[in-house]
């Protein structure tokens, strides 16, 4: 153990590098390693071992791993214990001695059981602090059996005597009557047995009777097939036994045979058993021990039952919920079990990952945290009407606590129901519909688009027609006009399928849709200026449309008409340091705008288009207002560079 202490890596412990230990504690060591009786020595409040050789065969199997670990390592079964090993005498730093205390000790791999008288010393640092306790054990074995055997031999002389002379003192009084009794009682007995047999038999029990004193083993023929052998082939003895017992399990079997003994307490353990052919059986076990007045175990009484059967059942089980578990774990939506009123009693790891909520924070009405606040009176009259109707489904919105961003989830449950209690609980799922709902959202924004985009075109298609007839004087000059206008018309509405390919200039759009309105009256009224800025295509359709319906309004009755002005200019800015964003601004002006200022006052869907369409789907943000000027129109949108080009490029809206 001087060696062991000397190599060991003290820098990876709590008592760091033996140069820098105390001068009492390296005392103290010295003391130990000197000691011809078991010593060990518990170091500070958690109990770190130091200890000599003689105390190796109290560890046992637990050395030499228990050098340098606390004593909620080295003894986890008894580390809830507070006698003399440690605690106590930490606490009133008042030495403690235990006679006679039992231990089992395994000596040539055979586990014996030995007595020891313990002493707890308390050792004091500097400050008179209780810095450690030191554990001495004297044994006492021979000296206990000798006193056991004393006391049987009086106890028995003691009986011989007084059944003597009750012999003596009933010998007339015994007749036929007593004989018939003494025969029923006997008779009686006898049928007890045979129904206990019967009991033990039906329920495959194996009954265990260790005499402590005497070392003497009694077990039933049960036990016998337990083990696996014949009633002559092997020995009743605790050592029998435990050489029967699976090498893995001996140690844990010991720990908690000698933790029953130490808490007085009733043992249930559960271990393997080796058959002489090498074939593994499960053992269940229950017992308890038995003490004199004295307090000293006296007698050991258990039962035995082989499980091996259930065991294998356990095990299939297990792995039927593991794959369960998998399957859970792996599929995308947040799962979770209630109650029959709604009251969350399980929640998938899923919905933890999901909303940072831990399962026990969202039991009961817990989970309504990761709901949003406008959403938990939905959510909770939804399972009022289920608990009614038998149905829970509802989408509402479920984010990350602590955080504002939430998406939509449609949440389904279905009831569990027995004949006897009607709905037993609810299994749920919470399915992530946020890209569908939103996609529902524009597919709706975009059908009356459509709708709106016809008529819109009969009524540009009319004024085309109008604008051509009064700048033709003959109609044979009013048919390839027209028929170019609607040409240009028609590029314009080309911009608006052109998703999936580069980005297109604004500048590009903007003439399109101008050049689509026809005259060359109409181009001397526009200016156009700002940098290269491009439209990703799925900015196009929504940008496109959004320019269209404001040149279209400016065509019908604004500052397209004779004697009007538009003017159409564009930026870059930061109004904050984490992104930049395009400044397009629509400036309407001349006699012809003002005069008309009453009817562009008008709401419909392009003003909606601006002021809805494009803060939901472009992100952006729009200003529309009607001056004395004429129609103005500021809208704002944010800007990614391109990793290919450099250039500045308009996305849509995550």
């Amino acid at each position: 153990m001087a060696a062991l202490i000397r190599n060991h890596d003290w820098g990876a412990t709590p008592l760091g590098e033996l140069a820098h230990w105390p001068p009492h504690l390296q005392a103290v060591v010295q003391l130990l390693l000197d000691s011809p009786e078991p010593t060990c020595l518990l170091w500070t409040a958690e109990g770190f071992h130091l200890y000599n050789d003689a105390y190796i065969p109290i560890l046992n199997v637990r050395h030499p791993q228990a050098l340098g670990r606390s004593f909620a390592r080295v003894w986890p079964e008894s580390a809830h214990l507070d006698e003399a090993r440690h605690g106590t005498v930490l606490r009133t730093g008042t030495a403690t001695v235990l006679h006679n205390r039992p231990y089992v000790i395994s000596i040539d791999g055979i586990a014996r059981e030995r007595f020891f008288t313990v002493t707890a010393t308390p050792l004091r640092g500097a400050q008179e602090s209780v810095d450690g306790v030191l554990q001495r054990l004297l044994e006492t074995t021979e000296h206990t059996e000798a006193q056991r055997n004393l006391r049987s031999a009086y106890l028995k002389l003691g009986e011989h005597q007084a059944g003597l002379t009750m012999q003596l003192a009933l010998s007339d009084a015994i007749n036929d009557e007593s004989a018939r009794r003494r025969a029923e009682t006997k008779i009686e007995l006898q049928d007890r047995e045979e129904r206990l047999s019967l009991a033990l038999l039906a329920g495959r029990l194996a009954t265990w009777d260790w005499n402590l004193e005497t070392g003497q083993v009694i077990w039933t023929d049960q036990m016998d097939t337990l083990h696996g052998s014949g009633a002559d082939e092997i020995e009743t003895s605790f050592e029998a036994w435990v050489q029967r017992v699976h090498p893995d399990d001996l140690t844990a079997l010991l720990q908690v045979l000698d933790s029953a003994l130490e808490r007085r307490a009733e043992f249930v353990h559960r271990f393997r058993i080796v058959h002489p052919d090498k074939s593994i059986r499960w053992c269940w076990a229950r017992g308890r021990y038995f003490y004199d007045k004295p307090g000293r175990a006296i007698r050991m009484l258990a039962v035995a039952r082989d499980v091996t059967d259930e065991h294998r059942a356990e095990k299939k089980l297990h792995d039927i919920e593991m794959r369960q578990r998998a399957l859970i774990e792996g599929v995308p939506q947040l799962i979770w079990r209630a109650q029959w009123n709604g009251h969350w009693q399980w929640s998938s790891p899923q919905w933890s990952r999901y909303t940072g909520l831990s399962a026990d924070e969202s039991l009961g009405e817990g989970w309504l945290a990761a709901v949003h606040p406008e959403d938990r009176e939905r959510a909770s009259h939804a399972w009022r009407a289920a608990i009614q109707q038998g149905v829970f489904d509802v989408e509402y919105r479920i984010g990350r606590i602590g955080s504002n961003r939430f998406r939509w989830f449609q949440t389904r449950a279905t009831p569990l129901r027995n004949q006897e209690h009607g709905v037993i609980e609810w299994l749920g799922t919470s399915t992530d519909v946020d890209e569908l709902r939103h996609a529902r959202e524009r597919q709706k924004l975009l059908v009356a688009e459509l709708q709106h985009r016809t008529r819109n075109l009969i009524g540009v298609v009319a004024a085309l027609a109008t604008l051509t007839a009064q700048d033709c004087n003959l109609l044979a000059d009013f048919l390839p006009q027209f028929h170019e206008r609607l040409g240009a018309l028609s590029r314009a509405q080309s911009l608006l399928s052109r998703s999936g390919q580069d980005p297109i200039p604004l500048a590009d759009v903007l003439r399109l849709e101008f050049d689509a309105l026809g005259t060359d009256r109409i181009s001397e009224q526009i200016t156009l200026e700002g940098p290269d800025v491009r439209l990703q295509s799925s900015v196009v359709q929504t940008f496109a449309l959004a320019i269209h319906e404001l040149a279209t309004n400016a065509l019908k009755h604004g500052a397209l008409l004779p004697g009007g002005r538009v003017r159409v200019t564009w930026e870059l800015h930061s109004p904050a340091a984490d992104r930049a964003r395009l400044r397009l601004e629509w400036r309407q002006s001349g006699s012809a705008a003002v005069a008309s200022s009453s009817k562009t006052h008008q709401t419909g869907y392009g003003r909606e288009l601006l002021e809805h369409m494009l803060p939901y789907v472009l992100d952006a943000q729009t200003r529309y207002e009607v001056t004395a000027q004429g129609a103005q129109c500021t809208i704002e949108l944010p800007l990614t560079i391109s990793e290919v080009t450099g250039v500045p490029e308009v996305e849509a809206a995550r």
